[in-house]
């Protein structure tokens, strides 16, 4: 597709080996990059999207995949931009289609939580009865699906919302082994803090011997003071 090649010419004539590096340097997980800036990516895919965006939206999610299947780190990041761009024609059954993306194009914390904080989360907020599937997710044996039960719940939390979700995942992710699923669902409690700072403190208060260091610190970020010091020293 048209569309696609100039995509991925732009891609190419903005490809970086020092941006490559750099990339990798904040990932334990390897990352196939053309090494262009996320706001350089974030551009071109406001921009092509143009070229595409009379289309229905099963003929945009296919073009995405086929974007996706490209493999590289901005090609994804784009995919998933344009699927955002249709959120307001998402319906509960794409839960099933953002699934399939997080297990084909999701390799690293970076598109794990673009796609779950965005699309994911939006879906979620607008579609509650997406919750039990997600939270499914937890159980799974992709860490990076492990990670997206957790993170996904970002956008609903930050609007006041998902607390008791947050905390059934987080009671099933409790004692993962991979640090970035830790990392997810500390952060998913931290941005809960942010409107349920007590239930949030008590909730920690009641794990602070059984719940990992790195996830325990992500959780108690946004607390007061004198609340952090009081779970630390526990």
């Amino acid at each position: 597709m048209k569309t696609i090649a100039q995509v991925r010419s732009q891609l190419r004539s903005l490809s970086s080996t020092h941006k490559q590096n750099r990339q990798q340097i904040f990932s334990k997980d390897p990352i196939k990059s053309f090494g262009v800036a996320v706001p350089q990516v974030r551009t071109i895919a406001k921009e092509s999207f143009a070229h595409i965006k009379h289309l229905s939206k099963s003929e945009i999610f296919s073009i995405c995949e086929t974007l996706a299947d490209g493999g590289r780190q901005e090609e994804i990041l784009i995919s998933f931009d344009w699927a955002l761009r249709l959120k307001k024609e998402y319906e509960p059954s794409d839960i099933s289609r953002f699934e399939k993306w997080l297990k084909k194009y999701v390799s690293n914390w970076a598109l794990c939580d673009d796609l779950c904080t965005r699309n994911i989360g939006y879906l979620i907020f607008r579609f509650p009865e997406v919750i039990p599937k997600v939270v499914q997710w937890s159980q799974g044996k992709n860490k990076w699906l492990r990670r997206a039960s957790a993170v996904s719940f970002i956008y609903a939390a930050r609007r006041g919302q998902a607390f008791d979700d947050i905390i059934l995942v987080s009671n099933a992710l409790l004692s993962d082994s991979e640090d970035m699923v830790q990392k997810g669902y500390g952060w998913a409690l931290k941005e809960a803090s942010k409107c349920f700072a007590e239930e949030v403190y008590d909730y920690l208060a009641i794990h602070t011997q059984d719940m990992p260091r790195t996830a325990f610190r992500y959780a108690l970020e946004k607390l007061p003071q004198n609340w952090k010091s009081e779970l630390m020293n526990a």
